[in-house]
């Protein structure tokens, strides 16, 4: 497997091709990759696994023997029912602290 010189040998990490599957035809047990999450999610696998790294984001994960984290279908269908929104790091970050929003620069 050929990785990107920049990736830090993690292979790729963008956003991947739509996926060659229905998630609605899948049963809820099928075990899903960062890839297949991201690629139906589509955002970038790296960001997937930014979610998977954090204890507080939605989408729940399973590790096989070895160490491989896995999500399941339904739990992929399960976190897109619960229409959490997105937040941004630095409004998580704001809110862990109860912080006001900064002001935009009102430079004249």
């Amino acid at each position: 497997m050929a990785t990107n010189k920049n990736s830090g040998g993690h292979g790729f990490r963008g956003v991947p091709p739509p996926p060659n599957f229905s998630l609605e035809t899948l049963p809820a047990d099928t075990k899903l990759k960062d890839a297949d999450v991201a690629a139906y999610l589509r955002v970038a696998i790296s960001t997937v696994t930014g979610w998977r790294q954090n204890p507080r984001h939605g989408l729940k994960w399973e590790y096989l023997p070895g160490g491989f984290p896995r999500t399941t279908a339904g739990n992929l269908r399960e976190y897109i029912a619960s229409g959490r929104q997105r937040r941004r790091a630095a409004a998580v970050a704001r809110a862990d602290r109860h912080e006001e929003p900064e002001a935009p620069n009102q430079e004249v």
